[in-house]
């Protein structure tokens, strides 16, 4: 039976810079005392002022799915001003294809309240100098697990296209020096993604049979995890082309032995996923049969005839290169190979 998962789509540190999928402000720079918070190597920086341009993450192709799981750390760095205060407040915010998911206050600079109530883990760190415009009583940094968040938990979501926009706002914003914000630890998860395990094929054997008989080939012991109802195709003349015959049980004739052939078996679920897998089928050499026809008695002295009616072999090969030899009861053994008539 298929199942329903989480599974990551997309995840990024900016150790290398920012991926292709980030557009707008999309610079990286090293994190400095953000190292030590979860934070290590470089992080995308964004310093842009009023009014403050997005770092937005697009993902396209997306999976058939249900909901989306958002992973971020943030710092807010340096004077990121509460409200109410003069210089503030400072927001960060959050739109998800156009809509805002998230809009909170944020406060650094002991000005003003912070109004983002911080779920339980969140909070790395709080009102430190780590780097960039501080130290100074109004430059102070924090950093957040944004993931711990359950805002950015099973988000409902069903497109094949995602789109994150990370910003700052504030009637006095000020970026650049004053104040910016950093991200860093980028996941993306897609849940109630279905599951499929492709299935697994078993053609059987080793099959023995005798040269112009018919073999049953036997591929009901393939597999498959999510208990799907599987297609059977046979590549017979091992042309790489499964072509040759379908369903679990065909049979296969093989005209001359002895002989060792391999076939081969593609099982294909409805989702497409499929497998192969080989046997070998020996197929034995038969001798050929006749009749020996001969006259009941014979004079002494006196000549006769016998000879072979009806010979045939199950190969139609054999059968065309038959060859003959009689043994009169002489002593002499056989004598050479010739015609059917001696």
């Amino acid at each position: 039976v298929k199942g329903n998962a989480v599974v990551p789509i997309f995840s990024t540190t900016f150790d290398s810079g920012a991926p292709s999928e980030f557009t707008g402000v999309t610079s990286t720079e090293l994190s400095q005392g953000f190292a030590g918070y979860g934070l290590a190597g470089r992080f995308l920086r964004n310093a842009a002022a009023s009014p403050a341009t997005p770092t937005t993450l697009t993902l396209t192709g997306l999976p058939p799915h249900t909901s989306v799981d958002i992973g971020f750390f943030l710092a807010t760095i340096d004077s990121w001003d509460g409200g109410p205060c003069h210089a503030g407040p400072d927001s960060f915010n959050v739109r998800i294809d156009g809509t805002t998911r998230f809009s909170r206050v944020f406060e650094n600079s002991f000005c003003g309240a912070q109004n983002y109530v911080v779920p339980p883990d969140v909070t790395l760190a709080r009102h430190l100098n780590l780097g960039f415009s501080g130290p100074g009583s109004y430059y102070t940094d924090s950093v957040y697990n944004m993931g711990f968040d359950p805002i950015f938990q099973n988000i409902p979501h069903t497109g094949s296209t995602l789109t994150i926009e990370w910003f700052a706002s504030g009637p006095v914003w000020q970026g650049w020096t004053d104040e910016s914000w950093a991200l860093d630890n980028v996941e993306v998860f897609l849940g109630g993604v279905t599951t499929n395990t492709a299935p697994v094929a078993d053609a059987g054997g080793p099959y023995q049979v005798d040269e112009g008989a018919l073999a049953t080939l036997d591929g009901s012991a393939s597999s498959d995890a999510d208990v799907d109802a599987l297609t059977y195709d046979w590549d017979l003349d091992l042309d790489g082309a499964f072509d040759d015959a379908t369903g679990v049980g065909p049979t296969l004739s093989r005209d001359d032995g002895p002989a060792s052939v391999t076939v081969r078996l593609r099982v294909t679920d409805p989702d497409g996923l499929s497998s192969t897998d080989e046997a070998t089928v020996n197929v034995a050499n038969v001798a050929p049969t006749a009749t020996l026809s001969a006259p009941a008695s014979v004079l002494e002295g006196g000549s006769y005839t016998i000879s072979l009616g009806g010979s045939t072999d199950p190969s139609t090969a054999d059968s065309a290169a038959l060859q003959f030899a009689f043994y009169c009861g002489l002593g002499a053994g056989y004598g050479s190979f010739g015609t059917a008539t001696f």
